[in-house]
């Protein structure tokens, strides 16, 4: 957008160095590969995709039959990503996003079904849904992925329900060596 910029609009080869300082409007394809040393700027690659890691170190509860979105605790190592309103992880690059999460279902006062899934710009996300049956005192770890294109300024949410408000999303506090145990990581 500048006089110092360069426009590439086809196929092209270029030797020898080239010093990318920023990538803000990216589009289209891009074939990165090293030079005969194996050097290659890491900054070129995470200009190009967004990316960010969501924590919530404390316990959700919900009551039984009431979907709910799971909120975070903790943003970090965000590029392209960010966090609105504790739930809504919001890119604002377009491009094709890996958005997955592991959560800690926890059933210590009574047997119960939980259900995790998506919803993208507020609206459930088709055959996003994942469901774990639990007896009491037991507890289990759901993790699942998916792939979605994306627009800039479209937003997820993890969302979460159980069906008799037993099951809770379990954080847990670090213990001697062990470090602490998120409810939720996305």
């Amino acid at each position: 957008s500048g006089s110092n910029a360069l426009q590439i609009n086809s196929d092209t080869q270029i030797t020898g160095s080239l010093l990318v300082n920023t990538l803000s409007d990216a589009t289209g394809s891009y074939f990165v590969t090293t030079d005969s040393t194996g050097l290659l700027s890491r900054s070129v690659i995470t200009n190009l995709f967004g990316s960010g890691q969501f924590i919530q170190t404390g316990t959700l509860t919900a009551s039984a039959g009431v979907s709910g979105s799971v909120t975070y605790s903790i943003a970090n190592n965000l590029n392209a990503v960010t966090l609105a309103d504790t739930s809504k992880i919001t890119v604002t690059k377009g491009g094709v996003y890996n958005i997955q999460f592991s959560v800690q279902f926890d059933c210590s006062s009574g047997a119960d079904t939980g259900y995790v899934w998506f919803k993208k710009n507020g609206s459930n996300m088709s055959d996003s849904a994942s469901k774990v049956q639990m007896n009491n005192n037991t507890s289990q770890i759901m993790t699942v992925n998916i792939l979605d294109t994306a627009s800039a300024g479209d937003y997820y949410e993890v969302v979460w329900q159980n069906d008799g408000g037993h099951a809770q999303l379990l954080g847990e506090s670090a213990t001697g060596n062990i470090p602490g145990i998120p409810s939720v990581i996305t």
